[in-house]
């Protein structure tokens, strides 16, 4: 059974990539940063593609970083809770499934395997290894009957 996933590593400049089980592991940043400054423009554009890139890549899965609890308040973190609320929309919508990573989860299986570190660090780098960790570690633990996800539930 094929499943294909998509993976989010949000921000101004949101890593993603995409896969089908067994395929290559397409990877690309999209940048919002000319929207930086307006908060409200900046969530638009955002949901704008995400809705784009769902309709068009049409996964049945949707991983997404979630932001750590312990930022400072701000406007990063009124963005990352924003794009984060978006997505948890747009999945419900498009019944997809959906799983909240938060980054040390990630981020310790990619040092373990494929020796990740902050210096190496980059949005459509990280959106690769947060969706290969969901490919090799939660795949197999996801119910499908016809391909598909088995309803539109959570497994954080």
């Amino acid at each position: 059974m094929t499943l294909a996933v998509l993976a989010l590593d949000p921000g101004t400049r949101t890593g993603w990539a995409f896969a089908e089980d067994g395929g290559p592991i397409a990877a690309r940043t999209v940048d919002l940063s000319a929207h930086a400054g307006d908060q409200a423009a900046l969530l638009d554009a955002w949901d704008q593609w995400l809705e784009r890139t769902l309709l068009a890549l049409r996964p049945a899965v949707l991983v997404v970083e979630d932001p750590p609890t312990r930022l400072p308040s701000g406007h990063a973190v009124q963005v990352l809770v924003g794009m984060r609320t978006l997505a948890l929309l747009a999945a419900r919508r498009m019944e997809l499934l959906l799983e909240l990573v938060p980054p040390p989860r990630w981020q310790a299986w990619a040092r373990r395997r494929h020796g990740w570190s902050r210096a190496r660090k980059s949005d459509a780098g990280d959106a690769r290894q947060l969706l290969a960790w969901w490919l090799e570690v939660r795949r197999p633990l996801v119910v499908t009957q016809d391909g598909r996800p088995v309803g539109a539930a959570a497994c954080t």
